[in-house]
């Protein structure tokens, strides 16, 4: 028997162009956006998953740069990215579940912990 006919083949995840990873670089810089840290290369981070909303995939205001320790520890929820790193994602959440997705993983607004 061929191997494809034992395994199926794994789904190709999407990925952010070229263009739109130069755009966060630019904007972020080389540092982790979290702890601004330089010694560690830097992974992009999807604030808004990109399972879950596709048609985000290439904005570049839904990534941040996140160095090799901050992104595992986000990701594993050890230590979640704080709600002031991520402002740039703030107009994307444009329906409730975007914004209650946002408040989960990086905790609530400024302006609604204060009021």
């Amino acid at each position: 028997m061929k191997r494809s006919a034992l395994k199926p083949k794994r789904k190709v995840k999407p990925k952010a162009s070229f263009d739109t990873m130069m755009a966060v670089m630019d904007r972020d810089g080389v540092w982790c956006s979290n702890c601004s840290d330089a010694d560690l290369p830097v992974q992009l981070h999807h604030l808004l998953p990109r399972q879950r909303w596709p048609e985000l995939i290439d904005v570049p205001e839904n990534m941040i740069a996140l160095d090799a320790l901050c992104h595992a520890n986000h990701t594993s929820a050890r230590r979640r990215i704080p709600r002031a790193a991520v402002k740039a994602s703030e107009p994307l959440a444009l329906n409730d579940q975007m914004k209650a997705y946002l408040d989960s993983r990086y905790g609530p607004l400024e302006a609604e912990r204060d009021g």
